[in-house]
């Protein structure tokens, strides 16, 4: 599933599964609510996630350390790269299935 901003939508509907275009903070807190794992970048709904205790990860780029940002959570941390489009798509899996490995074994 996934939930682009205004300028995302078209890019979004690219990729195979649900693509949910107009949402409200209310609604989309629903949603992230029954998520099992979140991967977003550092955008508002990534940092909702965190902070409602959803398990996620959060892309970042060079932009901002993800430290000072205040997603990093118990159940949620983040990636940091110098360059996002240069980043592997193995290591974002292998760190998601670490992290889901992680929260079922405790």
């Amino acid at each position: 599933m996934t939930a682009p901003g205004p300028d995302e939508v078209e890019l979004a509907r690219a990729i195979p599964g649900i693509c949910i275009e107009k949402t409200n903070w209310a609604e989309l807190a629903g949603i992230l609510k029954g998520a099992r794992f979140v991967i977003g970048n550092d955008t508002g709904p990534s940092h909702l996630a965190a902070h409602m205790g959803v398990k996620g990860l959060a892309l970042f780029g060079t932009h901002m350390p993800a430290e000072r940002t205040g997603i990093l959570t118990e159940n949620f941390g983040a990636i940091e790269v110098d360059d996002l489009s240069a980043l592997p798509v193995a290591r974002v899996f292998d760190e998601v299935e670490r992290r889901i490995a992680h929260s079922n074994s405790v």
